[in-house]
């Protein structure tokens, strides 16, 4: 999930992500999930050029061997340059370039005519406007002014009750009422797969599942506005069993339909206790508006046909799938259009979606499963709304900061291996690892009767021996390069398989270990009668074909991509920019990390498939929506789930995404893609978790898990070492994170962590600083305060969460007597961090009535966890009384600044100065949240904030943080204080008061209005 540019964008057309075909997405099961692991295509290569390019050529004959050129690199729409592009396909099958080898009597050796030519624009039929448009989708069907037949979406309808936070403005979506119908009426058809349910649980689960459409806003900076549907299926838990709750999923893609996944998703035990609830994002699968690209005679013709093109011939076929979109895309929709809603498809705009639907549901907060790019929707949703998260299991998981090379290249992550590896490279590698692991299987598992690739062998095979069958399996691929062989001749469906196919297909069975016989026999027909069906039959299965039809999930899984990652300037075409000898090289190092993809050398010997179209988004008008990721510490209910040989999301991102999230990480001994509900000890590891997260994770904390029996299934398998341990196949274990600023801990086989319990004896660690800060402002370090001293406690290794704005990171402090296990007591609200040239540092101050003693200031997360703490000595007599205290005003008539303090002695001194004592502004509280005091020393005033943000933005820009100035009330019992602002002063232009009658009078001056600033105590 990199963000990319036009340098990047080269190796991610080699997995397919922008293959000619549009790239190929996939079809969803049980096992696992959209993923984007395409076959490589002649168009296929691209976004390797990110991380594993140096941008250099030699200019050496082999950099550009195989390459055709084109009169006309910027290639235009007209309808003429179609034509002539056409003919060059033309003139490249009569010379040979779609050459075909002999067939024996299985299938039939394709000929020049049999490969059709994907660049005949004007020659592909067009699909109908509402082709698979779900049934429950014809209630918003109408006539408009000329006749003809729309589709127009309606907003929310009232009636519901909101459960939750709810953002301001989107109340109705919040609180929405949805209506919902059978799902065989409905339409939300599931596609094929398979489910743990018994024939006769699967018929019942089918009946008694719902479905409907709940509405969101098309653009949630205008919620008044346009509304679009979201398609929700629920399946309830299962009869006979209490229901504990609701479990969100999704499965992936992105393009992956939530609504199907939900009917197929794994039962197990413990979610037949719940409803499940599958929704597919805006713009996939039964939701409304549908993503929709190229036509079915398109797809098939791409998919045919793009073997020996050349770059330009590529280019030409994004930029034809890219209209499509545009063309395609709400075609028949009245008051949305494609341009409008395309850009708003994102995976933050879809986490948004989520939130709307967790509250429409009846959920105050949200328990979710995600698998695979599910896993990022999880990641982003607890991002923006780190509140709202009840539980979260993420299975395959993307690589969390592929959107922020500098924290990934940070030593915390890349002791995982690098982090700043491109998504492309890093699955190109993980595939072929797995591809090795089918090749061992086939060679030696007692169930092959017959291996395709070689003679069967006893024990383990040896390296030579997955070489020689890996060489096999390349003979054999490369025998379909241009298209050389039909499906038999008495079948209604004569395509050509293309190489591009033969890999797409041994990719899709990749997945999982499931498929790895249907790969072996399809392998076996094509080596013995050179029958191309069944390795059709497994690409088709990737690209979503059935019954001669695709379905969406290719076009929305390259439109979401582009949108989220696309940084590309579209009035720059890329085509001027990657030069020929640039792509192949880039094309070159893809084969190296994936050779079963090489297409291999042509009868002259040169390299074959080296060119690659630059994908999609170079031509969608977008930039990339995808927020930048940052360290979270503060959710702690999230369990990662990484399997040792996960072709599509590989291992090490488990322990990048856990590590960033704080989290825990279950690592599986598994050889295919997502473990729950595959590898036993995942799914109940998983579901102990889901029952109750805050004991599962009280328990990682205390070492509970320590050599439990379910964490091994069986010795035998592969086995992967990574972050210093050796995970067998079928085994489980579980890695912390939780300790701040810590490498990990084994939690199944290794000492415990720190205790989140707020009691003086738990407290373990020293991860702050004490500091106190003078009247003249000098910071220094501090084991002595005095009661009613302010203090600094800085946070050593600071989460990088809590360094950004709206990130909801809050601390507190607490004062524990040294000398007792008594609970501590907390020095005011939660609050955020502030910062100097020091660090970041919570403030507080020493209550007024603290006896001397020896204490420990602790700090705590608003999540619970212990932070650290730090030994102090608290000498000199406390103060008398803890009452409420008055805030004295006065006024500087020479530079028009109003002055707040509490301090008698600072009133005095400044009157004696010549200001102007104004008498008592409000009262304020001896605890509560901190109104923060800051100087300009080059204006000459003072301003007061309760927002630690605005305190921060403040001193970058040259502001002197001179501590807590008093604290606020709360704000259910406290009297307001406002505070308003002069926009034409030169300087001291904010002023606050507790009189409304004042602020009036400057709002009617001009003053501008700007809320309550904190609260006083009511009188």
């Amino acid at each position: 999930m990199r963000r990319w540019t036009k340098a990047s964008v080269a190796v991610l057309t080699a997995i397919g992500l922008f293959a000619p075909s549009l790239a190929q997405a996939q079809t969803v099961d049980s096992a696992r999930d959209v993923e984007a692991m395409q076959t490589i295509s002649a168009s296929d290569a691209a976004v390797l050029a990110a991380t594993v390019s140096d941008g250099t050529t030699d200019g050496s004959a082999d950099d550009t061997a195989g390459i055709g050129t084109t009169s006309d690199p910027v290639l235009d729409n007209t309808v003429q340059h179609l034509e002539d592009v056409s003919a060059q396909v033309d003139e490249q099958k009569a010379s040979g370039g779609f050459s075909s080898s002999l067939g024996s009597s299985g299938g039939e050796a394709a000929t020049k005519d049999d490969v059709p030519n994907p660049l005949d624009f004007a020659s592909i039929k067009e699909d109908d406007a509402f082709y698979n448009l779900p049934a429950l989708a014809n209630q918003y069907k109408t006539t408009d002014s000329s006749g003809n037949t729309v589709l127009k979406l309606t907003g929310p309808t009232a009636g519901g009750a909101s459960q939750g936070a709810i953002p301001q403005g989107l109340e109705a979506y919040y609180s929405q009422s949805l209506t919902w119908t059978n799902c065989p009426t409905a339409g939300f058809v599931p596609g094929w797969g398979y489910t743990s349910d018994t024939p006769t649980e699967a018929i019942e689960r089918w009946g008694n599942a719902t479905c409907t459409y709940a509405s969101v806003p098309l653009d949630y900076s205008n919620p008044s506005s346009q509304s679009i549907k979201i398609a929700v299926l629920k399946v309830p838990h299962s009869p006979g069993y209490e229901k504990y709750g609701t479990i969100f999923i999704n499965p992936g893609g992105p393009g992956g339909s939530g609504t199907q996944y939900a009917f197929y998703a794994t039962r197990s035990e413990l979610t037949r206790h719940y409803d499940v609830i599958g929704f597919d994002p805006r713009g996939v699968g039964s939701s409304l508006p549908q993503i929709r690209c190229q036509s079915n005679q398109a797809r098939d013709w791409q998919r045919e046909g793009s073997d020996a093109l050349t770059n330009a011939q590529l280019d030409q076929i994004d930029k034809y799938n890219a209209s499509e979109c545009y063309a395609n895309t709400a075609r028949g929709y009245s008051g949305i259009t494609s341009q409008e809603f395309l850009p708003t498809v994102g995976t933050d705009t879809v986490a948004k979606d989520m939130d709307v639907l967790r509250s429409a549901l009846g959920e105050a907060k949200l328990t979710y499963r995600g698998f695979s790019y599910g896993t990022v929707l999880g990641t982003h949703y607890a991002m923006q709304f780190p509140g709202n998260v009840q539980a979260m299991v993420l299975d395959g998981d993307e690589n969390y900061l592929s959107t922020n090379d500098t924290l990934a290249a940070d030593a915390r992550y890349q002791q995982f291996g690098d982090a700043t590896v491109s998504r492309g490279s890093n699955q190109a590698s993980s595939f072929d690892d797995t591809f090795r692991q089918f090749l061992s299987w086939c060679l030696s598992d007692s169930s092959v009767e017959t291996c395709a690739l070689g003679n069967k062998v006893s024990g383990t095979p040896t390296d030579a021996q997955i070489d020689a069958a890996y060489a096999e399996y390349q003979r054999l691929a490369r025998l379909n390069f241009g298209g050389a062989y039909l499906k038999k001749a008495d079948t209604n469906d004569p395509r050509v398989l293309s190489f591009a196919d033969f890999v797409q297909g041994t990719t899709e069975a990749l997945y999982s270990t499931y498929y790895w016989p249907t790969l072996n026999s399809a392998l076996q027909s094509f080596a013995d009668d050179k029958d191309p069906s069944d390795m059709l039959a497994l690409a088709d299965q990737y690209e979503g074909r059935e019954y001669n039809e695709y379905d969406f999930s290719q076009a929305a899984f390259h439109v979401i991509y582009s949108m989220d990652n696309n940084n590309d300037d579209v009035d720059t075409p890329g085509e001027d920019v990657y030069s020929d000898v640039d792509r192949a090289k880039e094309m070159k190092k893809y084969y190296a990390l994936a050779p079963y993809r090489d297409p291999g050398t042509d009868e002259n010997g040169n390299q074959r498939g080296l060119a690659t179209g630059l994908g999609l988004g170079e031509y969608l008008t977008s930039t990339g929506t995808l927020a930048k990721a940052f360290e979270i510490s503060t959710i702690p209910n999230i369990l990662f789930i990484s399997s040792t040989y996960d072709p599509a999301t590989p291992y090490e991102n488990g322990f990048v995404d856990a590590r960033a999230f704080h989290a825990v990480m279950l690592a599986v001994g598994y050889d295919a893609h997502c473990a729950y509900g595959s590898v036993s000890c995942a799914t109940s590891v998983a579901d102990e978790f889901l029952t109750d997260p805050s004991a599962f994770m009280t328990k990682v904390d205390s070492n509970g898990f320590a050599n439990e029996v379910q964490w091994k299934d069986s010795a035998d398998g592969s086995a992967q070492d990574i972050f210093r341990t050796s995970i067998a196949d079928g085994e489980c274990r579980l890695v912390s994170f939780r300790q701040t600023g810590g490498d990990g801990a084994i939690v199944s086989s290794a000492s415990g962590l720190t205790s989140a319990n707020k009691t003086n004896a738990e407290m373990r660690g020293t991860s702050v600083t004490l500091k106190t800060v003078s009247a003249n402002g000098t910071v220094s370090d501090a084991t002595q305060l005095h009661p009613g001293d302010d203090f600094r406690l800085y946070l050593n290794s600071m989460p990088t969460d809590c360094t950004v704005t709206g990130a909801e990171c809050t601390y507190t402090p607490y004062l524990y007597d040294a000398g007792s296990d008594a609970a501590g007591t907390p020095l005011g609200a939660a609050r955020g961090t502030l910062q100097d040239s020091t660090g970041y540092f919570i403030a507080g101050t020493i209550p007024s009535s603290t006896t001397a003693g020896s204490y420990k200031l602790a700090v705590y997360r608003s999540n619970g966890w212990l932070y650290g703490w730090v030994a102090v000595t608290v000498a000199g007599a406390p103060s008398t009384t803890d009452a409420p205290f008055a805030m004295l005003r006065v006024y500087n008539p020479n530079s028009s600044e109003h002055f707040f303090t509490a301090s008698s002695e600072e009133r005095a001194n400044l009157v004696k100065a010549g200001w102007r004592y104004e008498g008592t502004a409000w009262t304020a509280p001896v605890s509560g949240d901190p109104v923060y005091r800051l100087y300009n020393p080059n204006r000459g005033e003072h301003h007061y904030t309760t927002d630690s943000g605005e305190a921060n933005t403040l001193m970058h820009l040259g502001w002197r943080f001179e501590g807590i100035g008093w604290y606020s009330a709360p704000s259910d019992s406290g009297s307001a204080v406002y505070r308003v602002y002069n926009p034409n002063a030169p300087a001291n232009n904010h002023h606050y008061t507790a009189s409304a009658a004042e602020r009036d009078q400057l709002v009617a001056n001009g003053w501008r209005d700007e809320g309550t600033a904190w609260y006083g105590v009511k009188e």
